[in-house]
């Protein structure tokens, strides 16, 4: 059963919003040039491994479609829809740094909302990020999205 009150996120930065971290990675295609993208955002990518994640054999198989298709892009059209949560530290009540005997990882205890979690309201990041330290992050503007993944590997539009 997956936990309703806590989660297992990556820490990325300390950031002037709050604590930064990993909500979730999806694979992209990305045009540095025109800002066109498309990403395999019904299935997230590289999640972490922690005892409370439940396997899905059918999310497992969406994932391994949206790596192929990924693959097949030129490596400067590969990239990253990235998406980071920000819990405001006035929200954090506690920080443990030793974890306990099932998870050795830092654990940060925030307060928590039953819509938005221990993120802040309007604290969601997306952004795509190519595979190439060059080019930069960019804006993922949805007048800019165009079709390259499969549909059942992509979100309908508005959800």
């Amino acid at each position: 059963m997956r936990p309703t009150k806590w989660w297992v996120y990556g820490p990325e930065e300390l950031t002037h919003f709050g604590l930064m971290v990993r909500v979730r990675w999806h694979y992209a295609y990305v045009d540095p040039r025109t800002g066109e993208w498309d990403a395999a955002d019904a299935v997230g990518s590289m999640e972490r491994h922690h005892p409370w994640r439940v396997e899905d054999p059918a999310k497992e198989d969406l994932n391994r479609a949206a790596s192929s298709a990924w693959q097949g892009f030129t490596e400067d059209h590969r990239g990253w829809l990235k998406v980071s949560g920000f819990i405001p530290l006035r929200n954090i009540i506690a920080v443990d740094e030793m974890g306990d005997d099932v998870f050795a990882g830092t654990h940060v205890y925030a307060s928590f909302s039953p819509v938005h979690g221990p993120f802040d309201s309007a604290g969601f990041w997306a952004r795509l990020e190519t595979t190439s330290k060059f080019d930069g992050t960019f804006e993922a503007a949805p007048e800019k999205r165009i079709s390259h993944f499969a549909p059942e590997l992509r979100r309908p539009s508005g959800s």
